[in-house]
C-alpha cells in the first residue's frame, strides 16, 4: 500500500509540474512572438566565440510587429520568437506545374486548381523580401563555400490548409528556362536540399509553400574554418501561410532544459528528421 501512495504521490507531483510549465511557457511565449511581414531580411550566418552563428537580419525598414526599424538588426528565430508572414496576397493559382517545379509538392492531390503561395525573389511591397545571407564571414577565414541545408520540415495545416499536404521549397529561375530547386521537402532529405554560398555573400530565391498553416523549417549551415576546423549550427524558422494563420512559440530553451533535469524531455521532444526518400 504505501508502495502504490508512493507512486501516485511521485506521478501527481510530476504532472502538477508540467501543467505548470506549460503554462509559463505559453505566458512567455505570446508575449514574445516577433511577426516579420514585410522589407529585407536575411538568413544569415555569423561567427562568435568559435562557433557558426544562425540568426535573422534585418535590413533598415523591415517591418517587425507593424512597425519599420530605423536601423538594421539581428533577432535569434527560437528565442525571440521571430514568425515570417506569408500573406494572401502572394498566392497564386495555376492549372498546371511549370516545368521544373514538379518537386515543390503543388498539385499534390491532382485537382485542375493549384493554390500555391510564395516569399518572390524580388523585393514587393507588404510582403517579406527574405534571402539568404553570409556577408559577416570573412572569405579568408573559410574553406569553400558555406552551406545552409534543409534537414526538417513539420506542417500544422490552418484555414483551408490539408493535412499531409503542406510541402516547403526553395527555387530560382533557371539560367536556361523553367526553375532549379534548391530545397523541398516533398521526397524527404538528403545533400542536394541545399544552398551553397561563399564567405561575404547573399541572395535572394522564391519561397514557396503548398497550402495554408505553419511551417517549422529546420536548416542547417555549415563550414569549414582554416583555424577551428568543421562548424555547424542548427535553427528552426516558422512561417506563418495565410492572413488568418495563428501562431503559439514554441516552449522556451529554458523550460526544456528543466524538464530535462526531470528526466522527461523525452516525452516532449519529437523525432524532426524523415527518412531519406530520394
Amino acid at each position: 500500500m504505501e508502495i502504490v501512495m508512493s507512486f501516485l504521490v511521485k506521478n501527481f507531483a510530476l504532472v502538477c509540474c508540467i501543467g505548470m510549465l506549460c503554462l509559463q511557457t505559453e505566458n512567455v511565449s505570446a508575449a514574445t512572438l516577433t511577426e516579420y511581414s514585410s522589407g529585407h531580411a536575411d538568413i544569415g550566418l555569423a561567427y562568435e566565440d568559435g562557433e557558426l552563428n544562425l540568426h535573422y537580419h534585418f535590413g533598415g525598414g523591415a517591418v517587425l510587429n507593424g512597425v519599420a526599424l530605423a536601423a538594421e538588426a539581428e533577432f535569434n528565430p527560437t528565442n525571440d520568437g521571430v514568425y515570417v508572414r506569408v500573406p494572401n496576397t502572394s498566392s497564386a493559382s495555376f492549372t498546371s506545374v511549370p516545368s521544373g517545379l514538379e518537386f515543390t509538392g503543388m498539385n499534390p492531390d491532382g485537382t485542375p486548381a493549384i493554390d500555391f503561395w510564395v516569399l518572390p525573389q524580388v523585393t514587393t511591397a507588404g510582403v517579406p523580401f527574405l534571402g539568404f545571407g553570409t556577408g559577416e564571414l570573412n572569405s579568408a577565414d573559410w574553406d569553400n563555400n558555406l552551406s545552409f541545408r534543409l534537414t526538417d520540415v513539420q506542417f500544422t495545416p490552418q484555414g483551408d490548409g490539408v493535412a499531409g499536404q503542406g510541402y516547403f521549397s526553395v527555387y530560382q529561375p533557371g539560367s536556361t528556362g523553367g526553375f532549379d530547386v534548391n530545397m523541398d521537402s516533398l521526397n524527404g532529405f538528403d545533400s542536394s536540399d541545399e544552398v551553397e554560398m561563399a564567405p561575404n555573400g547573399h541572395d535572394h530565391f522564391v519561397w514557396g509553400f503548398t497550402e495554408q498553416g505553419l511551417y517549422e523549417v529546420t536548416l542547417e549551415a555549415s563550414g569549414t574554418h582554416i583555424n577551428d576546423g568543421f562548424k555547424s549550427d542548427t535553427e528552426t524558422f516558422l512561417f506563418a501561410v495565410g492572413n488568418s494563420t495563428a501562431v503559439t512559440a514554441v516552449p522556451e530553451p529554458g523550460s526544456l532544459a528543466v524538464l530535462a533535469s526531470l528526466g522527461i524531455a523525452g516525452m516532449l521532444v519529437r523525432r524532426r528528421r524523415r527518412p531519406q526518400l530520394k
